[in-house]
């Protein structure tokens, strides 16, 4: 008869001996789905497209990528990208998955972003965004503009969709304000609040050139006009407008005014716009003087007519003909910066290729065109009699003036004026920088230009192209923008100089779902937009190695069980012993 001792001993010896010699079971396990979630996705977005995929595939865990433990690497472990095509295949040629898995909810698109590339500060300028994948309504469409450093909001529009057939793109019209001069980047926002679920468009920059606000103007009539009076009046105490004139009312007799506040140094310089009547009256010194403005210094010279002009050196800055005057029985409608002229006479100015027009009359007819001499421009206003109808209320006489004249004085060049953009690809890429100095200052033997990105600066060289233009290149490093300075010196001393930041980040790529979906064919993967028949092949390739052996005899409570029948096998003998 066996005692509880040896039966105690007996199932200890074969415990081990099970332990040395268990094969072990073969047992299945769950696949598991690590996703990673790339783009701009909402936290519930992320929840949402995670019980999508744990819905559509149930025989796996399927794991958010943030966890802060890291999955063992074993078999039966399949890496997903889910997101939008752009950022997924960004992220697949990185790292590649096994599946790319597309975001189910629809998402807005910024299609285009127009801004003005110069602005006065002060003034309001209306933005232009597109915004594609607008579902049908009731909704509303927001669009913010933000500052992309310090990411304050500085203008927001709601814009209701009706409820409507879906439409391909959405044109909103932000008003923005621009306070401070300088070069400013703006972070541009679409989100959709509706019924539909729709994700906010990736956001978008622009650059905008703000110019300071003074824009200093000189009037100059070579006889007393009423065309040059009452455009004169209309920039009279005009804050950002700087004006001072010369009315030579008989030979050798001038009345001049000059503002209060002008600086002691030579005004002529300063003058961003000069006007001009009278133009039969000028002389040919007065000719050459403007000339040299336009020319060398990049001013713009503005012709007025309040009659057809005879000959004289004037022709100089207007080459070829002026055309004939045109008489209209009653009032006609022109645009200028889009306030409301008014004129019954006109001078029909013949338009070539050397001449841009910049305002029409309702009949499509140029009222003001421009022609570009050296670095500056010359305009010409052929509305004869536009200020007879300055003071009717439908009209804007003095408010296309002003709007005219600062759009012209945003245009003058800088001393310096400074561009840079990343050219090429991977390791070639390189900031490029383009100088362009006003011809003006380059006629100094000791004038030179130099270049300096970062801070500490680092010396780019420059090499001159063409006279007033210089180029260089410099690696791109890895840094998300880059400060560009260039300085113009001359004895030593900086004459002038100019600044912009540039973004040298790595570009962003622009692809579709089909872009996505040949790059996974290529490297043997799958794509999937929820199909019953993809997630079926991914459980086939993840099933046949996710099973592993399950050692009975090797667990920890195998090991407990033994340890406790020899410890009491152990404590049965002392007790006999003891006895």
């Amino acid at each position: 008869m066996t005692t509880p001792l040896a039966a105690l001993r007996l199932v200890a010896v074969l415990g081990v001996v099970a332990a040395l010699l268990d094969p072990g079971c073969p047992r299945p396990r769950r696949p598991i789905l690590d996703v990673r979630f790339v783009g701009d996705l909402a936290e519930d977005e992320r929840r949402r497209e995670l019980q999508r995929l744990a819905d559509a595939a149930p025989w796996a865990e399927v794991i958010d990528g943030r966890r802060a433990a890291p999955v063992p690497a074993r078999a039966g472990v399949g890496a997903v990208v889910a997101g939008d095509a752009a950022p997924v295949l960004e992220a697949l040629r990185a790292r590649p998955a096994m599946l790319a898995w597309q975001v189910a909810s629809p998402a807005l698109t910024l299609t285009a972003v127009r801004a003005p590339a110069r602005i006065v500060a002060g003034t309001r300028t209306d933005l232009r965004v597109t915004v594609g994948g607008v579902p049908a309504g009731p909704g509303q469409v927001r669009v913010e503009v933000a500052d992309a450093g310090t990411g304050l909001v500085q203008a927001r529009v709601d814009m209701p969709i009706p409820d409507a057939a879906p439409r391909s793109a959405t044109l909103v019209s932000i008003p923005w304000l621009a306070t401070r001069p300088g070069q400013q980047t703006l972070r541009v926002r679409a989100t959709y609040e509706g019924r539909t679920l729709v994700r906010p468009a990736p956001p978008g920059d622009v650059v905008v050139d703000v110019r300071p606000a003074d824009v200093v103007v000189e009037v100059l009539e070579a006889r007393p006009t009423w065309a040059t009076r009452f455009a004169r009046l209309a920039l009279t105490d005009v804050a950002g407008i700087r004006l001072r004139s010369e009315v030579r009312v008989a030979p050798g007799l001038a009345v001049r005014t000059t503002p209060m506040d002008a600086p002691a140094r030579d005004e002529e310089a300063d003058a961003a716009v000069l006007m001009v009547g009278g133009l039969e009256a000028l002389t040919s010194a007065d000719v050459t003087r403007l000339e040299r403005a336009v020319r060398d210094r990049g001013r713009a010279v503005v012709l007025l007519m309040d009659e057809m002009p005879g000959g004289g050196p004037w022709r100089r800055l207007w080459p070829g003909g002026v055309g004939a005057v045109r008489t209209a029985p009653m009032p006609v409608t022109g645009r200028v910066a889009g306030h409301v002229w008014r004129t019954r006479e006109w001078v029909s100015a013949p338009v070539s290729t050397g001449v841009v027009p910049l305002a029409y009359l309702d009949s499509n007819t140029p009222i003001v065109l421009g022609r570009a001499l050296g670095a500056g421009r010359v305009v010409l206003v052929t509305a004869l009699d536009a200020w007879r109808w300055r003071a009717e209320p439908e009209g804007a006489f003095a408010a296309g003036w002003r709007a005219l004249v600062q759009r012209l004085g945003v245009d003058v060049p800088p001393p310096v004026a400074a561009t840079a953009w990343v050219a090429g690809t991977g390791r070639d890429r390189r900031l490029q920088i383009e100088a362009v100095v006003r011809p003006d200052l380059i006629a100094a033997p000791s004038a030179v230009i130099d270049a300096e990105v970062g801070t500490p600066g680092r010396p780019v060289a420059l090499w001159e192209v063409e006279t007033g233009r210089w180029r260089g290149a410099v690696r791109v490093q890895d840094t998300a923008a880059a400060a560009v300075q260039v300085a113009l010196r001359s004895g030593g001393q900086v004459v002038a100089q100019d600044r912009v930041v540039v973004d040298v980040s790595a570009p962003r790529l622009v692809g579709s779902w089909e872009d996505v979906a040949r790059h996974q064919a290529r490297h043997g993967a799958l794509t999937t937009d929820g199909r019953d028949s993809t997630l079926a092949r991914l459980r086939a390739t993840l099933e046949s190695s996710a099973s592993d052996r399950w050692y009975v005899t090797r667990t920890w409570w195998w090991a407990g069980l033994l340890a406790m029948g020899l410890g009491v096998e152990w404590l049965l003998r002392r007790l006999r012993g003891a006895r």
